[in-house]
């Protein structure tokens, strides 16, 4: 794996050399960590600001890759001054503790600016850039800081052409295998345990230790100036022109960050999201880029640097390419997965996962990326011209390549995968390198390069070829029933991958799914998710008959704005969606024939800015965030944040309601619930049985409101739905209540809330496990506890009729049983099999099996015996 570790032979003993050698080397390695453990807990911070949009995607990488080239490039200014490279050195790592430790304390005014600043500004285009331009000013210093210590190592440890083949490569690949454990020891246990701003205290105490570490050293040095080595004026030979193999590294730059979008994109589709995911991908990615650039001594052995170089760029190509035919072939052989994960089970569910997917994304990222981590240090060497100009050369060849990187990364996010898709993207930039490979050729060795340029050519028009035009994923249940599904719409961009989907022959069923997952179905499909929507409208309305405006946090199909609708007294309808293809695949739903509604008002935008940024009050917000493994990147709209910032959005009795599944672990139920009553005063819990609840928040009590009359509902034509979906009273809806916040207080216990610093929810939700009857008792039980205090106490939620008979777990009344007790379980008969309504196995005769006592075992008991009866 390259060269062994170069000892260098100055005029100082060869062991002291060692020893100083080997110490530069940790200090690129500890720079590397903390520089990746500062942008991936920056990123969180920032993300709060701008959601998960692309603009917040680009403006983070140009800030840190313009930086840090800008940084490298004016290094040779002032750092080529200092007589002594490491006290230069010393002081950037010194520097870096103080500016990255002021950006953190400033970015906590940062959303409140941004809100301030959406009064100075009439949105969109002008507001964007204001954001861009802040976040870049504020992230500039410290970054070309960072920047700034690869030229001012490389100074150190490189003095003459010999020095140059023997390290370049060995300081990038350690300093970037340093990036890679960063961001898989932030990803995965510094952001959980320590938070973000946790994580930038431990990076800014590493930091600190290499400073003091190089001024030690540096010290020794001026203490025998003998042992400074000078650098030589020996020329670096090449047969490439320097500006073309500046063209190459910019290229390069471009195709690499842009091949890293289109991955984090494409590997979702077996992975899922998360942090978990992100920093695994990452992780492979940069130790790709560090381990390749280890064979850096060999590829410039015996004057082959121009060959090995464009036989790096061809090798890029055609390594892509096969990429994406093996992803294709995992995505068509779903049981290729489920075995790789039942061979993992011993590690358990959610380990097994991951590393399944990790496996997968290590078979298909490394290879190519092993070819790009050997170019950058490559078409380094071949830009240096001479060792007396290294440090200019090194830093302008890194500026060059972050230009290039930035520019892919942000075309890659805003116009590539959006426009071409992850199979269009991946050829664009396998094209550039196969044209990069080529010029190096002609270049190098003119007409003598003509069959080997043929011969590669004509390997890559073959894997062009045999390339689809899409990846061709399909969920689930789609796989299980070949003809029985219908695609009409697709939509892929970096937020998720949009499908809707018909069942039958008249295909007017239909789901909208991200990612294969169920977000949105019509009444036709008969899902769980349809009475979900609706209820998420019927439910507020039932509470306070004075809603007069109200805020939908996404669209999904339109139904929820669609039911909200149908009430007359409601003035206005706004809604904010933050994925555009999602708004495309509304259109194929009939419910979305509400944005023609001049009361609604349809904005893409995240959610949590729109919250800061917007002056308008409502008296409802509706937030439809999902909380399971699939979706555990939704965790940021389930946060403290976003609740005090929805609060401060509502009117004075304005109510919030949030739906949230129960089929899942009751710690992290409990996360859930604490954080909610943290950020509202007054909160009820509603069931939506059988498997979900809806928290309503307020900062005035909800119980006691004026609510709209049977006879009001049946005028403003919304009755009709209530009782045929929920209850025979359309009025009755309140019957759905479940505790009192106060009541469950005692119950939740004390502990961490889901605020971003940490986000520990998003952690949990990628591991929750599969679930069982067992579960959704316990947490039915959980949640009711509140009121079987409060009964006992003579206290209940106002007085409707059938909450008793709701609790019991069958629907009141001489009429039918209304279709959305036994819907909201899964689609006919799934209960009765043992399924989840997502198809998953669920052992539901185990659950049934007899278990030790405990103090909740009666509660959990009668509530599995309700769940039961509501699924029929």
């Amino acid at each position: 794996m390259g060269a062994a570790l170069p000892v260098p032979v100055h005029r100082s003993t060869e062991g002291r050399a060692l020893m100083s050698t080997a110490a530069l080397y940790v200090f690129a390695f500890g720079s590397g960590f903390a520089a990746l453990v500062y942008q991936v807990a920056w990123s969180r911070m920032l993300a709060m600001t701008f959601g998960s949009s692309l603009l917040a995607a680009g403006a983070v990488v140009a800030a840190f890759m313009g930086g840090m080239g800008i940084g490298a490039w004016l290094y040779h200014r002032a750092g080529d001054r200092v007589r002594v490279p490491l006290h230069a050195y010393a002081w950037l790592e010194l520097l870096i503790v103080i500016a990255t430790a002021g950006f953190t304390f400033v970015y906590l005014a940062l959303p409140y600016t941004f809100a301030a600043a959406a009064s100075w500004f009439s949105g969109g285009l002008a507001m964007d850039v204001f954001r861009v331009v802040t976040v870049f000013v504020m992230l500039l210093v410290p970054c070309m800081l960072m920047g700034a210590t690869y030229p001012a190592l490389c100074r150190a440890l490189m003095h003459s052409a010999e020095e140059v083949d023997q390290r370049l490569g060995w300081i990038y690949g350690v300093n970037t295998v340093g990036a890679a454990l960063g961001a898989v020891a932030t990803g995965f246990i510094g952001i959980e345990f320590l938070g973000a701003h946790g994580s930038v205290t431990f990076a800014n105490a590493i930091n600190l230790l290499i400073a003091i570490g190089a001024f030690g050293m540096a010290r020794r040095f001026l203490a025998a100036s003998s042992d400074l080595p000078e650098a030589t004026h020996e020329v670096i030979p090449s047969r490439l022109p320097a500006w073309v193999a500046g063209v190459v590294l910019c290229g390069s730059g471009f195709a690499t960050l842009g091949y890293e979008i289109i991955w984090f994109r494409a590997l979702h589709y077996f992975m899922g999201s998360g942090s978990y995911v992100i920093s695994a991908v990452l992780t492979i990615f940069l130790l790709g880029l560090g381990l390749g650039s280890f064979f850096y001594t060999r590829a410039v052995r015996a004057g082959r640097a121009e060959a090995n170089l464009a036989y790096c760029q061809l090798a890029i190509a055609g390594l892509s390419l096969t990429a994406l035919l093996i992803e294709q072939w995992v995505l068509l052989e779903p049981g290729f997965l489920v075995g790789l994960n039942e061979l993992l089970a011993p590690l358990g569910s959610w380990q097994a996962r991951l590393t399944a997917g990790s496996l997968i994304a290590v078979v298909i990222v490394l290879p190519p990326v092993l070819a790009m981590g050997l170019a950058f240090p490559v078409a380094s060497r071949l830009f240096l011209g001479s060792v007396q100009h290294l440090s200019a050369r090194v830093g302008l060849a890194y500026l060059l390549s972050n230009l290039g990187s930035i520019l892919g990364a942000i075309l890659a996010a805003v116009w590539i995968l959006p426009a071409l898709g992850t199979v269009g993207g991946v050829k664009l930039f396998a094209l550039i390198n196969a044209l990069l490979g080529c010029l190096i050729l002609v270049r190098a060795f003119g007409r003598a390069s003509i069959p080997r340029m043929v011969a590669a050519i004509g390997v890559l028009a073959v894997l062009f070829l045999l390339l689809p035009s899409r990846l061709h994923f399909q969920p689930g249940f789609v796989s299980a029933q070949p003809g029985s599904f219908q695609l009409e719409f697709e939509e892929e961009s970096d937020l998720g991958t949009v499908q809707v989907f018909s069942r039958g022959e008249s295909r007017e069923a239909r789901a909208m799914l991200i990612d294969g997952t169920i977000i949105g179905g019509n009444e036709a499909w008969g899902d769980v998710i349809h009475t979900k929507q609706r209820i998420l409208a019927h439910l507020p309305m039932s509470l306070d008959r004075n809603i007069r405006h109200t805020l939908n946090l996404g669209v999904a199909t339109g139904s929820t704005v669609e039911a909200l609708s149908g009430y007359p007294w409601v003035e206005t309808l706004d809604a904010v969606e933050i994925n555009p293809a999602v708004v495309g695949a509304a259109g194929h739903f009939g419910e979305s024939q509400v944005f023609q509604d001049p009361r609604v008002r349809l904005i893409v935008e995240d959610a949590i800015h729109y919250l800061l940024s917007t002056p308008r009050f409502y008296d409802l917000i509706v937030n439809d965030a999902k909380q399971d493994l699939r979706f555990s990147g939704s965790s940021k709209v389930l946060s403290y944040e976003l609740y005090r910032y929805a609060l401060a959005r509502l009117s004075e009795c304005g109510l919030f309601i949030q739906f949230i599944p129960t089929v899942h672990s009751t710690d992290t139920l409990k996360l859930i619930l604490r954080t909610f009553g943290t950020a509202f005063p007054e909160w009820e819990v509603f069931m939506d049985p059988p498997s979900s609840i809806m928290m309503v928040g307020s900062r005035c009590p909800i119980d006691g409101r004026a609510r709209p009359t049977r006879d009001e509902l049946v005028e403003a034509g919304v009755a009709e739905e209530i009782e045929r979906l929920f209850l025979p009273d359309a009025s009755a809806l309140p019957a759905f209540w479940a505790s009192s916040g106060g009541d469950l207080e005692t119950a939740i216990g004390a502990g961490r809330i889901n605020e971003w610093d940490g986000l520990p929810l998003e952690f949990q939700s990628f591991r929750l496990p599969d679930w069982t009857f067992r579960s959704l008792a316990t947490n039915l039980a959980f949640v009711q506890a509140g009121s079987a205090e409060a009964a006992a106490s003579g206290r209940r939620f106002g007085d409707v009729p059938y909450a008793d008979l709701v609790r019991e777990g069958c629907p009141a009344g001489p009429a039918p049983p209304p279709r959305g007790f036994r819907e909201r379980a899964g689609i006919s008969g799934r209960a009765a099999r043992g399924q989840s309504p997502d198809g998953h196995r669920s052992a539901v005769a185990a659950e049934r099996r007899p278990r030790v006592a405990t103090a909740s075992a009666a509660l959990e008991a009668e509530a599995l015996r309700r769940a039961l009866r509501w699924v029929g």
